[in-house]
């Protein structure tokens, strides 16, 4: 859970967030997080009421 939450705050710093979603409760994030020498992505949603994170998962490839 630590990484999702630190790939997803990546996401918000680096102003990667897709607010185009006007009919959905939450934006679309995409981050990444260095784990053991590789990297890690993740994808998330945001709040848009409360900018709270509200869920994150892992993108295996």
């Amino acid at each position: 859970m630590k990484l999702g939450r630190e790939a997803m705050e990546e996401d918000i710093s680096n102003n990667r967030i897709t607010h185009d979603r006007d009919r959905s409760p939450s934006d679309l994030g995409e981050g990444y997080v260095n784990l053991n020498g590789e990297q890690w992505k993740f994808i998330g949603f945001k709040d848009k009421n409360t900018g709270e994170i509200s869920n994150y998962f892992p993108v295996l490839d």
